[in-house]
């Protein structure tokens, strides 16, 4: 089997890894320069390319006619699109002999477009999914290789959904490659029934709107945080990045955004363990990381220490923003 890979982040490093542990070297792989670094979930493949000497190229554009005239030049069986953020146009689509596969962690149709993982938790949905299909010039609309779905809790957030996604992307591929590399293409339609789009989302996009209810607040926080920029409010001019918080549901009469005050618990190991109650309007959402854009997380003796400084203010909703 001839075939290129395309993709940048976490998800396409251990698909890719996983080919080449099972002996399927890639012709040509092409990953995001180090000036994309800052993306979510950003993964270079420079370990892999050493590892297993395959050919390594750097681009943001796999549209242009100078790559698609270098992959036309390899007359590839399969070109992968894993992990990337760019639609590919019909050029690219022609240079497979076979076929070129996408990937998608939605149960398609359900999800089409841009940030599954957290619109999946925004939306507070109960199931996930990871799917293989056929890529067209459209987003997301190709027949069906392959898909798999998986529960999601209230327990999860956007860390534990890209993990889950990877290692059941993984099992997948696994179990596609001998068919992808005999040539044989499982397909099915999507069809239009309960097709949705979800729109994208911009770092900006993460300001928590503090007359929500607490769950919506919960899966707000939940669904930005880490491998994303997570949501953010400001207090005193200062914006607040807030990425991890558990909450309750309790009747209160606090404008919502309030500081209540510290949270005090304790932890597996001598150091301080805390978090920062703030009033919700059903509810209180008890915050237990909290950071500084450039800085790192509070520790839990200084969240402590904010919260009892900070108590009776009000995080506010402010429409300047600066990313």
């Amino acid at each position: 089997m001839k075939w290129v890979f395309i993709g940048g982040m976490s998800i396409s490093y251990d698909i890719l890894e996983t080919a080449c542990e099972l002996g399927y070297i890639p012709d040509l792989v092409i990953g995001y320069p180090p000036s994309l670094s800052k993306r979510s979930n950003y993964k270079s493949f420079e370990k892999l390319a050493g590892k297993f000497k395959f050919a390594l190229e750097l681009d943001a554009n796999v549209n242009s006619e100078h790559r698609i005239a270098q992959i036309k030049a390899l007359q590839p069986d399969w070109i992968f699109v894993f992990g990337w953020s760019q639609l590919v146009n019909a050029h690219l689509i022609e240079s497979a002999r076979t076929g070129v596969l996408g990937l998608h962690v939605t149960l398609l149709p359900e999800g089409r477009g841009r940030a599954p993982i957290p619109w999946t938790l925004i939306k507070g949905l109960d199931h996930g999914g990871v799917t293989f299909f056929h890529l067209t010039t459209n987003a997301d609309d190709g027949d069906i290789c392959a898909q798999a779905p998986f529960s999601v809790t209230l327990h999860d957030d956007a860390a534990s959904l890209t993990t889950r996604c990877s290692e059941i992307a993984v099992q997948i591929w696994r179990s596609l490659l001998p068919d992808l590399a005999a040539g044989r293409i499982p397909r099915r339609p999507q069809g239009e029934i309960n097709a949705s789009i979800w729109p994208k989302r911009t770092p900006s996009d993460g300001l928590v709107d503090w007359s929500k209810s607490s769950i919506e607040i919960y899966n707000w926080i939940r669904g930005l945080t880490d491998p994303f920029p997570g949501a953010f409010s400001f207090l005193d001019g200062q914006r607040y990045n807030f990425l991890n918080a558990s909450m309750l549901e309790l009747a209160q009469s606090l404008p919502a955004g309030t500081i209540i005050g510290p949270v005090v618990g304790h932890g597996e190991t001598s150091q301080h363990n805390g978090g920062l109650a703030v009033a919700i309007r059903d509810g209180i959402i008890i915050v237990k990381k909290l950071q500084k854009p450039g800085d790192s997380p509070m520790s839990g003796a200084e969240l402590i220490g904010f919260a009892t400084n900070h108590q009776g203010k009000r995080f506010q909703d402010e429409v300047e923003i600066a990313d």
